[in-house]
């Protein structure tokens, strides 16, 4: 009942399409206000922005990072759910998931590929810059090959899967997927956070200029032609690349940090962004 309130004043407020971005904005306000929370981060996994998106009539993923009022102590084995915010429309041109920070900590520390995904999003709603340089820090500092490889590799299987007898298939799925054996296979090279760019990831088909060359052509032209059919060459660099990872990743080491900074992290945010806001508004009241 609350999310059809706050759906039907949006469409009051927002009714064109071109305002998708405003409406975003506006949401994550209203979102702050009935949670009684502070979004710290949100993005927008979708790449080539929300026009386009539309024109598909496909759904905005809007991802945000969120700080409750009461502050209670990280925990990294609670249970996850707990600490996340779903909000889905009737419109289906919209889906929201918060993460509360001590969640998303907790992400940090076991280094999640869909995390880093967020942090790397091309499309940012909103930013705290003190949150997000050290959750960029952290992220690095944690950062654990095995784990992120593995993520990417399972990443591209399944969307493969669900593809694999198909003829014809969506070029940004397509191009989805080679993303995610790329960055695997830049992981397994470099032993380092991969870029987010199509471009730098193709570095390593330097050696494969014509593979490198269909992929490229396929990135340009995707929102020309919404499908395409299967190419072979991409199609055996696809599995070769899974195959490959997985010879790669199962001799990587796990490591195990800390996870003290963290805690200490999360203590100082909350005192930066709550504490002095009571402080604020308790002298207020004093006065009056």
């Amino acid at each position: 009942m609350l999310w059809r309130i706050i759906e039907f004043t949006l469409n009051l407020l927002f009714p064109m399409e071109g305002k998708m971005r405003a409406k975003i904005l506006r949401t994550l306000g209203i979102i702050e206000e009935l949670q009684k929370v502070k979004i710290l981060y949100a993005c927008s996994s979708y790449s080539e922005g929300c026009k386009h998106a539309l024109d598909h009539k496909e759904t905005i993923l809007v991802q945000y990072v969120y700080l409750n009022q009461q502050t209670q102590e990280i925990n990294f084995s609670e249970n996850f759910w707990e600490d996340t915010i779903r909000l889905v429309f009737s419109d289906p041109s919209m889906h929201f998931t918060g993460w509360e920070v001590r969640k998303t900590l907790r992400e940090v520390a076991t280094s999640n590929a869909s995390l880093l995904e967020w942090i790397q999003a091309p499309l940012i709603y909103r930013r705290n810059a003190y949150f997000y340089r050290l959750l960029k820090e952290y992220f690095n500092g944690y950062f654990c090959p095995k784990s992120v490889m593995e993520a990417y590799l399972s990443f591209a299987e399944n969307m493969l899967e669900k593809k694999q007898n198909s003829e014809l298939i969506e070029k940004k799925y397509y191009l989805h997927i080679i993303k995610y054996i790329l960055k695997a296979l830049w992981i397994g090279h470099d032993l380092s956070i991969p870029p987010n760019d199509l471009e730098q990831l193709l570095s390593l088909l330097r050696e494969k200029p014509y593979l490198a060359g269909v992929i490229q052509q396929m990135n340009f032209q995707h929102q020309l032609n919404h499908y395409v059919c299967r190419n072979d060459a991409i199609d055996e660099f696809i599995y070769s690349g899974i195959q490959k990872g997985r010879t790669i990743v199962k001799n990587l080491p796990r490591p195990n940090y800390s996870k003290k900074p963290l805690k200490l992290f999360y203590e100082k945010l909350y005192e930066n962004e709550w504490q002095l806001e009571h402080k604020i508004k308790s002298s207020i009241n004093q006065k009056k």
